[in-house]
């Protein structure tokens, strides 16, 4: 089943051909030959806040692990990742299932979750979960053999991650103007960046604002 919470910043150690690699598949960090520095801000960006799970934790959509299923076009496939407090059901559960694999040792940092959007049917389904310590490292995975599919509930994370997903894929929609996918990430980012920032400001500094 689908947990819906989430984020923190994956800083990996991976080389370069691992990058390459496994960006073609939405896991690796980046796959471009930038400075470190303007790297990582760059890959910073591609997360994109959507909302908070019933914990408070904050979730994030991969902008640029967005695939499109070549065999059923209306299905997407996405990452999103969450790092669940202590506290929190989702937490607790992933470490209870590092500690039955033989890894509870590894200091779990925060969780990557890919999942499947079907948009006719609207519903979506989980795909992949990566358990990850601080350095960006996969301490353990799980693939689900078959997705189990749920419908989109309204005012859910799902449909925030949902009609995201759906404002950045698609481009194709509008043929005349090849640059709107680039203004609906900067739009989406100028968005989700200033509900960010309203939601994680504190009653006291809002009180004074």
């Amino acid at each position: 089943r689908a947990r819906e919470e989430v984020p923190g910043k994956v800083s990996g150690n991976e080389d370069q051909g691992s990058r390459k690699a496994n960006a073609r598949d939405g896991q690796g960090k980046d796959s471009k030959r930038d400075p470190v520095g303007s790297e990582q801000a760059r890959r910073d960006e591609a997360w994109l806040y959507v909302g908070k799970d019933e914990d408070g934790t904050p979730f994030y959509v991969d902008t640029e692990s967005i695939v499109c299923d070549l065999v059923n076009p209306v299905t997407v496939r996405v990452w999103v990742k969450y790092t669940p407090s202590r506290s929190s059901q989702s937490f607790q559960s992933a470490e209870a299932f590092l500690i039955a694999s033989g890894k509870g040792n590894d200091e779990l940092e925060h969780i990557r979750h890919r999942l499947e959007i079907d948009y006719i049917k609207k519903e979506i389904g989980d795909l992949e979960l990566l358990f990850c310590a601080a350095d960006g490292s996969t301490i353990d995975s799980v693939k689900f053999r078959s997705v189990e599919w749920k419908s989109v509930a309204p005012r859910s994370l799902h449909e925030l991650v949902w009609k995201t997903v759906d404002g950045i894929w698609r481009p194709d929609r509008f043929p005349f103007e090849p640059e709107l996918r680039v203004r609906i990430q900067e739009k989406l980012r100028e968005i989700n960046k200033a509900f960010e920032t309203f939601e994680t400001a504190s009653p006291e500094k809002s009180k004074g604002s």
